[in-house]
């Protein structure tokens, strides 16, 4: 490892809100990849709150999509992120559950956030 990932490695260490915002934005990132071309072109993720992650949806189609391959999506998503997560293998097979539920909205709602308890 070169010292410039071992000083990052050492920072992101130290301050573990900044070590879950760079998780965050690399769970972002693996949706579109995990759920391939079509979906992606129809939805967002735009946040994570609590291991679920909140996708913005284009129609309600889309969302019932979703909704009913909601445990396949899932499978793919954290996969996917182990993979981006953990690039030595480390997962060994079994992908980390990064991410447990959906919050599906519509992307013309997009603005409203939703109650988490």
């Amino acid at each position: 490892m070169n010292l410039l990932s071992q000083v990052i490695k050492r920072i992101l260490n130290q301050n573990q809100a900044l070590k879950q915002g760079v998780t965050d934005a690399h769970i972002l990132e693996a949706w579109a990849p995990a759920v391939g071309e079509a979906i992606a072109k129809h939805t967002q993720a735009s946040q994570v709150k609590n291991k679920t992650l909140i996708v913005n949806v284009d129609h309600p189609i889309w969302k019932q999509e979703l909704l009913s391959n909601k445990t396949l999506v899932l499978q793919k998503l954290n996969a996917k992120i182990s993979e981006i997560l953990m690039p030595d293998g480390t997962a060994n097979g079994n992908p980390k559950i990064w991410i447990e539920d959906l919050y599906l909205g519509s992307l013309n709602q997009s603005k409203q956030k939703p109650k988490f308890r």
